[in-house]
Formats: C-alpha cells, structure tokens, sequence
C-alpha cells in the first residue's frame, strides 16, 4: 500500500502496515495502512516515557524557521516600536531582547541543521582518505568524519562524493553558508565590541544579524544543492510543508 505520507514530516522513519498486526505488549491489532513509527523509550521518573525519534536535520531547519518568523513578526509589528527622525527603537528594551533571542537561535539552529544533514547523509561504511599534515595518507571511517572533521570540508568534499553532485564551494549557496557560519561563531564567541553600545556603521553582530538572508532558507538551497542528483530524498525533504524557496 502506498504510502499517503507520513504523520508527521519530522519524523526520522515511519511505514505503513500490509497486512494486520497484533500486539502482544497491548492486546491490540493495528489493521492494513496503520502508521507504524519507532519510538525511543527513556526513564521518566517511575515510568517509561516513548518518544518518536525525530529526523534531527528536521528538527533543527524547523526551529530556525519558527524563531526567524517571529522575529521578523516582532520587526514589522508597529505597536513594539517607534520612530524618530531615521531612528527606529523598540518600545521596550525587553522587545529588543526578544528579537535578538529570536534571530541568534534561527541562526544557530540553522547551522546545526547543516551539520545534522552532513552526519546523517555520510554512508556507515565510507572511508574517506586524505593527506595529513605529515604528507602520510589518514583514513577516515564515518564516526571520525562526524567527530573530527570541519562542515565546510563535509559541505564541500564528502557529501558531493557520496551523493554524486559538484561541490557547491563557489556558488552562491556557498557564499550564503560562509555568512551564516560567520554570523554564528560571532553568537557563539561574542566579541568585546558586541557588549558595549555603537553607531551605525560600526562592525557588531547585531547589525550582521539584520542584515543577514533568512538562515533556515540559506540550510535549506544548501541541502537541496547538495541531494539535486542523489537517488533517495530524505523523507523530510520530500514532505517539508512550507514554501521557504
């Protein structure tokens, strides 16, 4: 039976049942097309609590998406700020606050969501071989890869190896990633000049911040650069629900 897609798109597996099946755990019997979804169970307290194992790239391109609306929703919204000659200020120093939370984990989550797809993508039986150094040859199993291994050179090297495509290093997608990664190490390893007041044109995160493309939307041209010639899609991929292109 076909499958009418899944119940929900962030989902890291899901299937549809052929034929009838009985539980033996709950007595009861899932009939023909029940979604069958694979649950991790932890401890919670005195009891066991089951959790649909999410697709982590899924996740993570979600709740980039989810903060970038609204805090473009908190920018545009004319009751949280007020204009003075060309001075735009929040009402409240706690909605500027908010806008800023809001930008900083769209970036941050955008960017792990990169690094998730690039672990998730690399086959559990690739070897990949390179110079060291010392000028001898290292090789590198897929736990190294995800461990030791920088994104750009996964971005750039592994995955268009493994899914067959050009390296996107160079193109435009390229250049949206560097800002993106950039605007994120700032976040991470705030400088000294982002801590204290500025003007206009002076060079702190928070003006990088407005300036920067939407994150989510800079993950997502990234990944769907690299998956244009590969033989399977992601499940998440081929059932992302919104138009973010």
């Amino acid at each position: 039976m076909p499958s009418k897609g899944p119940p929900d798109w962030r989902l890291q597996a899901w299937s549809t049942l052929t034929k009838p099946f009985q539980s033996a755990d709950i007595g009861h019997t899932f009939p023909v097309g029940a979604d069958v979804v694979e649950y991790s169970y932890v401890k919670w307290g005195k009891r066991f609590l089951g959790i649909a194992v999410p697709n982590g790239t899924a996740i993570f391109l979600n709740l980039s998406r989810i903060a970038y609306t609204h805090a473009t929703a908190m920018l545009h919204d004319s009751t949280k700020h007020k204009s003075r000659g060309r001075e735009t200020v929040f009402t409240e120093s706690g909605y500027g606050i908010d806008w800023t939370e809001q930008m900083a984990a769209s970036v941050i989550f955008a960017f792990t969501a990169l690094e998730a797809f690039a672990n998730e993508m690399i086959p559990e039986d690739l070897v990949w071989r390179e110079r060291g150094k010392n000028g001898e040859e290292e090789e590198y199993d897929k736990e190294r890869i995800e461990r030791s291994m920088p994104l750009d050179k996964k971005l750039a090297s592994v995955l268009p190896q493994v899914l067959s495509c050009a390296s996107p290093k160079g193109a435009k997608v390229w250049d949206s990633y560097v800002e993106l990664r950039r605007v994120r190490h700032r976040l991470i390893h705030l400088k000294d000049r982002d801590r204290h007041g500025s003007r206009p044109d002076a060079d702190t995160v928070w003006g990088m911040l407005v300036s920067l493309q939407p994150p989510h939307k800079t993950a997502l041209s990234m990944i769907d650069r690299l998956l244009k010639k590969a033989k399977k899609t992601p499940n998440w991929r081929r059932f992302y629900p919104y138009r973010d292109k």
